[in-house]
């Protein structure tokens, strides 16, 4: 009956634990959640201007070589320059 009481006491154990660290877990997202302050406002339509101006060398981030061996006619290509 020893060997049973122990196995007993530490799912209890376990237990507690997990629902110990689930309501950590919950009191500290839910303080973040309570400071977040929201805005509203009625949606109107519109364009959206946006001028960015600055000066430098663009870089890309990968560079990639693309290469085929089969031949043909180029029929339709969907890309732009350096995109």
């Amino acid at each position: 009956m020893g060997n049973l009481k122990k196995k007993y006491l530490i799912v209890i154990v376990i237990i507690i634990i997990i629902l110990a660290g689930g309501f950590l877990f919950y009191q500290r997202t839910g303080q973040e959640g309570s400071n977040q302050k929201f805005r509203f406002a009625k949606v109107e339509r519109g364009e959206v201007n946006l001028v960015v101006t600055a000066t430098g060398t663009i870089n890309p981030v990968i560079n990639v070589l693309v290469g085929s061996q089969v031949s043909g006619t180029i029929k339709a290509l969907y890309a732009d320059f350096n995109s």
